[in-house]
């Protein structure tokens, strides 16, 4: 349903128009950000080493900012198993003074994540 606005006032009505966009488009893309994080927090939980199981399990996310413009979550390893996920990702000399081979299981499922979190933004950004 329209409403007539008077020439004076239709900076502030398409202000509060604008507004009221961003504020659903805000809403909309931090539902898909918390479904991502929690996608890559699961992803990363089967295909992490399971040497003993310890890293896997210390794994999580939390929400580390939330502003006007977009939630902000991060995902890591809880102590002490978060020392551990430089070495994994990145390999290390082991003390009898070979290295180990990195493990590419975060940066896999990153990718993985980040090509669907990105389409999903597109459709809610294009209104789909």
């Amino acid at each position: 349903m329209s409403k007539k606005v008077l020439s004076d006032h239709f900076g502030e009505a398409l202000g509060y128009i604008l507004e009221e966009y961003r504020a659903d488009l805000t809403e909309n893309i931090n539902q898909e950000s918390k479904r991502a994080i929690q996608k890559l927090e699961k992803i990363t939980k089967q295909t992490a080493p399971k040497r003993t199981g310890n890293f896997a399990k210390a794994i999580t996310y939390k929400l580390l900012k939330r502003n006007t413009y977009g939630n902000v979550y991060v995902w890591y390893a809880k102590d002490p198993e978060w020392r551990k996920t430089h070495l994994i990702v990145n390999g290390h000399e082991t003390v009898a003074g070979t290295y180990t081979r990195p493990n590419s299981f975060l940066s896999k499922a990153v990718k993985q994540v980040a090509k669907e979190y990105e389409q999903k933004v597109r459709e809610i950004a294009s209104g789909k």
